[in-house]
C-alpha cells in the first residue's frame, strides 16, 4: 500500500483521473493506521486496494505506450525511408494498438485465449455451435477444428429426458424459429440476403423462388431428385 501511495503522489498531474480511488486510499490508510501493510487490511480493504492498484498500473502502462508512439512518431517523421519501420517500431505500434482497443472496447468474447473458445465450443450441439461459429473469423476457425462440415439438414439431437419431462406441458418450441425439431439451415435464414433463400431438395441456399411460385419445394423433373421445380 505505501509503494501505491507513493506512486500515486509522485504523478500528480495524474491524480485528478484518480479522485474516487484517492480518497477510498486515504480512507484505508486512516482505518489500518500507522500500519500499510496488507496482511492487516479486511477482505473488502484488501480486495479494494487491489483493484485500484490494478486500475492504476492499467493506466500507466497506456501511458507510456502513448508517449512510446509519440516518440516513434517523431522519428518516423525525422527518418530515411529505410529506416521508417523496424521491428522495435513496428513492435511498439502493435502493443499501442492493441492497448488501445482493450480500453476503447473492453472485454469481448473474441478476445479470450483460444484454449477457452475450443473449452466453449465442446459444450455446444452442431446448431448452436455453427451458429457461434459464423459470427467472427476467429470463432470460426475454431468451429471448423471441432465440428468439422455440418450439413444444413442437421437436427437437435433429442428429445432427451428433460425435453420429453416438458413435453407433458404442450408441444415445446424452438424460440428462434418456431419448430419443434428446427434444423440448421432455419437458424441461419435470417442471416443471409433476402434474395437467397433454402432449397430442400439441394440442400443448400441459393436464389429466391421468383414471384408465384409454389410455396414448398417440389421434385421438378421425376427422374432428377435433386432438380427443385420452385428454385429451378
Amino acid at each position: 500500500m505505501a509503494t501505491l501511495i507513493a506512486s500515486m503522489a509522485d504523478a500528480s498531474a495524474l491524480k485528478r483521473k484518480f479522485v474516487p480511488e484517492l480518497v477510498e486510499i486515504e480512507r484505508i490508510s486512516r482505518k489500518a493506521g500507522g500500519d500499510r501493510t496488507v496482511e492487516h487490511l479486511s477482505p473488502e480493504d484488501a480486495s479494494s486496494l487491489a483493484a485500484i492498484s490494478a486500475k492504476w498500473c492499467l493506466y500507466r502502462a497506456q501511458v507510456q505506450l502513448q508517449h512510446e508512439y509519440a516518440s516513434w512518431l517523431v522519428t518516423r517523421s525525422h527518418a530515411s525511408p529505410r529506416r521508417r519501420f523496424t521491428p522495435e517500431l513496428i513492435e511498439t505500434t502493435r502493443r499501442y494498438r492493441k492497448a488501445e482497443n482493450r480500453a476503447a472496447t473492453g472485454p469481448s468474447l473474441h478476445a479470450l485465449p483460444t484454449e477457452l473458445h475450443f473449452e466453449i465450443f465442446s459444450y455446444l450441439d452442431n446448431i448452436d455451435a455453427t451458429c457461434l461459429g459464423v459470427t467472427c473469423k476467429n470463432a470460426y476457425g475454431v468451429y471448423q477444428a471441432t465440428h468439422a462440415n455440418v450439413p444444413l439438414t442437421q437436427r437437435r439431437v433429442g428429445p432427451n429426458k428433460l425435453e420429453s419431462a416438458w413435453s407433458y406441458l404442450g408441444k415445446q418450441q424452438c424460440t428462434h424459429c418456431g419448430l419443434y425439431r428446427c434444423e440448421l439451415h432455419t437458424h441461419l435464414a435470417s442471416w443471409v440476403p433476402a434474395d437467397v433463400e433454402y432449397c430442400a431438395l439441394k440442400g443448400k441456399f441459393g436464389p429466391a423462388a421468383a414471384p408465384g411460385a409454389r410455396s414448398t419445394c417440389y421434385r421438378g423433373i421425376p427422374s432428377k431428385p435433386h432438380v427443385c421445380g420452385r428454385h429451378h
